[in-house]
């Protein structure tokens, strides 16, 4: 078996090494695991807010003035139920999932979820949902989870009911 398998939250590797061997153990992951790394990116205007790190009076101003509601989720549709997929096909993903913002008309900014380092990006939006529509809007996006900033503090919420809510930093 060649290719990419979800086992529960668990994503398995099966490629195969050049000689035929199978790749070592390391290839699986648990996309969940990642969330708490992740920096949130506000591309308009710029800024970044680091999930790793409490919250400064000056990230939770910034967050807190982006919608009126001072609540919001940040969605992405790329990547569904963790299983990477190409930056042409993410794109493509991202394009309709704004048209459908629009069509529901929804607002929402630009929001992308990143690795520290930045080679891995989640492009997504922020969206002024009621908590229950965003993890409804996720998992129709085949979404593991979202965040989901309550006005004090970011959360990891989960989309697929397969683990719990976490309050960020961890």
């Amino acid at each position: 078996m060649t290719g990419k398998q979800n086992c529960g939250s668990m994503r398995i590797d099966h490629s195969t090494a050049p000689e035929g061997r199978a790749l070592p153990y390391r290839s699986i992951v648990d996309p969940w695991s990642h969330y708490p790394q992740t920096i949130l990116r506000f591309p308009l205007p710029n800024r970044a807010i680091d999930v790793r790190r409490e919250l400064s009076d000056g990230d939770r101003a910034f967050l807190r003035g982006l919608f009126p509601r001072g609540r919001f989720a940040i969605v992405t549709p790329a990547n569904p139920h963790g299983t990477e997929l190409s930056r042409t096909e993410n794109e493509r993903r991202l394009n309709r999932f704004a048209v459908e913002l629009d069509l529901l008309h929804i607002p929402h900014l630009r929001a992308d979820g990143t690795s520290p380092d930045g080679a891995h990006v989640e492009p997504g939006f922020g969206v002024p949902l009621k908590l229950l529509a965003a993890v409804r809007l996720a998992h129709q996006w085949e979404q593991i989870g979202l965040f989901w900033f309550d006005g004090v503090r970011v959360w990891i919420v989960p989309a697929d009911h397969t683990h719990e809510a976490l309050p960020l930093p961890q």
